[in-house]
């Protein structure tokens, strides 16, 4: 096609590689099914001897496309008589060569050009690719109108209008596909002639790609593959997928391993530090400012070093902030920044295509590939998020502009994957301007492609997943989207404005109260009522204990008084009340901590967290991190010696679903017997147990006696727990 450059013929949309003139279409490929298909013209030339005539333009040698990689063929209706000459010069100031009817069914606001025999209007990409020459005109030189393709059966783009990947898309979805910037060459990038805030610009790109150059390092890898314990994740995925376990190279297997490292790196391996305890004392400290980096700490890439002064022992504490996430897997703690580099690490010492995400508006997190879904998967290890792209906006209630994803191969901006609002977004993206911002992605990326030595076929599947990304657009808003930020303090939050409209203040009170219990037989006072520690955010009501109001990130716990003899049969009986449609459920415990235990919200209902215990939950919140076989089960779990964990990796035995629904806002009466070596629980029916567990509680709480009580939580998603009877008997 005359008048524009090879590189600004750029195919949007799919996989469609670059159309470098009429006469090249075998380099049209089209996503149709998951498979990649080419279309293949016949070539209709005067050329002789191979040479091609000199009406053709003319490509300087670094515009040469490369040998396209296979692909797998289908076998689609190609016309092979339409004569391949050039087109008149078309306008691709805004629109690319690519039938508009892929991206929506109805009518758009699009160039128009008209058929001379029919008069049927076409959009510009059929215009250059699929008519004749002569037989169209534009309807004027700048129209923009409302109509639909009307291309015909001889479309080149036919297979493509009725690819599944694009139903349901609306205007404003293909408006936003279509604005994928094309460079030209005459846009090259100058380093020389930057103001102070494209410097600015540049350097922070550039100090991303340089955090992200350092996951590629064998040495690490094998280091940070040392400290993974993939045998024992393996076996999680394995119990994960029961029945569909399959070779462990396989997407689902893939997949679930990316779950399972997640939960460890959060719950296990990784630690977030508001303030960091005394170095000498182990007391707690406070900030009071900062200090240059020695030499060992600047080894380690720390650029800023926190000084905090003990509250107990006057004591200075340093606490660098490393960069270097080779330091980090000794180290195991920090906030965002070093728990994002470190887990992308993480991914890369495992094998998954993972990029670093570095959002302007101070947030950093990670995306990995995910090849059973086909797209980028957001990955947030400080909240043990996957795939809530929207909950920095939504939830945590940002005003996002910049957001940039890092591989070790390519940069993009991304801020289209996790912004609804983008007049808003794009209101605040005011350093820089958005051409000389586009301009310079290019230049970093061709750059980098250059010094790799990457093949034009992985280009070419960069290019594509972005692409439909882009084209995907956002569905419904998830429920873990909706949630306010659970990592660091609430002071913390508060101060950064990401709490959230869903998230409230934790109470951390411990106190002893007297609760109308008559029926229970230990810590109990002379007027019949039983004495109980409540811990959180337990209340005492008139009628009734609430462990959790219906407010996100709760955590609530009560036990008795007097520890219990759990080494001879005992039954316990209980009842509860659930309202709310929401999350997460309680549990009946038995544990050796103390009677002021508590454990984490969300998924791990208050439990998880507290060692040498024993959970038996009822669970109303089917949690993809915890691997849960439902949204309405009992299970009981218990890790022994270690923190306990409603992981479903740690279940000694879990119904799949109940025919009760537990949340459904009516009273429950569950019976939990303990009688030769084995748990019955019984759910409103007292005659049949909905589970049996074999255990010994004494090898998983270490003694013959325990604190016996109750816990729950909530997340992001909230729901209220109320305690309304408490019987417990020895037998």
């Amino acid at each position: 096609m005359t008048g524009v450059s090879t590189e600004d013929q750029i195919i949007v949309g799919l996989p469609c590689g670059v159309l470098r003139d009429d006469a090249d279409l075998s380099k049209l490929a089209i996503r149709r099914n998951a498979r990649l298909v080419v279309l293949k013209s016949t070539r209709h030339s005067t050329q002789s001897e191979g040479k091609e005539e000199d009406t053709q333009p003319s490509i300087s040698s670094d515009q040469k496309a490369p040998t396209p990689s296979p692909v797998v063929t289908e076998k689609p209706v190609i016309p092979t008589t339409k004569p391949t000459i050039q087109n008149p010069p078309i306008n691709f100031d805004e629109w690319q060569d690519t039938c508009t009817c892929i991206f929506v069914s109805g009518p758009t606001v699009q160039p128009c050009y008209v058929r001379k025999t029919d008069a049927k209007r076409v959009c510009q990409g059929c215009a250059a690719t699929c008519q004749i020459p002569g037989s169209v005109h534009p309807e004027s030189s700048t129209a923009r109108l409302f109509f639909e393709c009307e291309c015909g059966d001889n479309c080149l783009f036919l297979e493509r209008k009725h690819a599944d990947l694009y139903a349901g898309a609306d205007r404003e979805r293909l408006l936003d596909v279509l604005k994928i910037r094309r460079i030209s060459k005459e846009r090259q990038f100058d380093p020389n002639q930057m103001n102070q805030e494209q410097r600015q610009m540049l350097q922070r790109l550039m100090s991303g790609f340089s955090t992200v150059s350092q996951y590629e390092d064998p040495t690490m890898q094998a280091k940070a593959r040392s400290t993974v314990p993939l045998k024992e994740l393996k076996e999680r995925v394995k119990k994960a997928l029961g029945d569909r376990v399959v070779d462990e190279s396989s997407p689902p297997f893939r997949s679930e391993l990316l779950k399972q490292l997640v939960f460890w790196y959060k719950h296990e391996f990784f630690s977030w530090c508001n303030s960091p305890k005394c170095n000498q004392c182990g007391g707690e400290t406070k900030g009071i400012g900062g200090a240059q980096p020695d030499r060992q700490e600047a080894m380690h890439q720390a650029h800023v070093v926190e000084v905090y002064r003990c509250t107990v022992c006057n004591s200075i504490t340093r606490y660098p902030r490393y960069n270097d996430p080779a330091k980090l897997l000794e180290t195991k703690s920090g906030r965002c920044g070093e728990w994002a580099n470190c887990f992308t690490l993480l991914c890369r010492a495992l094998q998954f295509e993972a990029r670093y995400v570095m959002d302007f508006t101070d947030h950093v997190w990670t995306e990995v590939w995910s090849e059973e879904h086909e797209k980028w998967l957001h990955v947030d290890s400080c909240e043990a998020l996957i795939d809530s792209p929207l909950v920095y906006e939504e939830g945590w209630g940002k005003k996002l502009s910049y957001i940039f994803s890092f591989s070790h191969e390519q940069m993009r901006d991304s801020i289209r994957r996790y912004s609804r609002d983008m007049n808003g977004s794009l209101s605040r993206r005011n350093q820089v301007t958005e051409e000389w911002l586009d301009t310079v992605i290019v230049a970093i990326n061709r750059d980098r492609t250059h010094r790799l030595g990457l093949p034009q076929h992985r280009i070419d599947l960069l290019q594509e997943r972005e692409e439909i990304a882009l084209a995907a657009g956002h569905v419904t808003l998830s429920e873990d989207e909706k949630q306010g930020r659970i990592s660091g303090s609430k002071e913390w939050r508060e101060n950064r404005g990401e709490l959230g409209s869903q998230t409230a203040s934790r109470v951390e009170d411990i106190e002893q109260i007297s609760v109308e219990f008559p029926n229970c037989r230990y810590s109990m006072n002379r007027d019949g009522t039983t004495r109980l520690v409540t811990v959180g955010t337990t209340k005492k009501m008139s009628d009734r204990l609430r462990l959790t109001s219906k407010i996100s990130g709760q955590v609530g716990a009560a036990w008795l008084t007097d520890k219990v003899d759990v080494s001879e049969p005992f039954s316990v009986e209980f009842k509860f009340q659930i309202t709310e449609r929401g999350a997460d459920g309680l549990a009946f415990v038995l544990q050796n901590e103390g009677p002021s235990a508590k454990g984490r919200d969300g998924s791990d209902l208050g439990y998880g967290g507290i060692p040498r215990s024993v959970a038996i939950e009822m669970d109303t919140y089917d949690s993809g991190t915890h691997g849960d076989p439902s949204g309405n089960h009992v299970s009981v779990n218990s890790r022994g010696e270690l923190p306990n964990s409603a992981h479903h990796s740690f279940s000694l035995g879990c119904t799949r679903e109940l025919a009760v629904q537990l949340a459904d806002g009516g009273v429950h009466h569950v019976k939990v017997v303990y009688l030769d070596g084995s748990l019955y629980v019984y759910v409103d029916d007292l005659q049949r147990a909905v589970l049996k567990v074999k255990i010994l509680l004494t090898d998983y709480l270490g003694s013959g006696q325990a604190w016996i009580g109750f816990t729950a939580s909530t997340g992001g998603l909230s729901q209220v727990h109320d305690l309304l009877s408490f019987d417990y008997n020895t037998l």
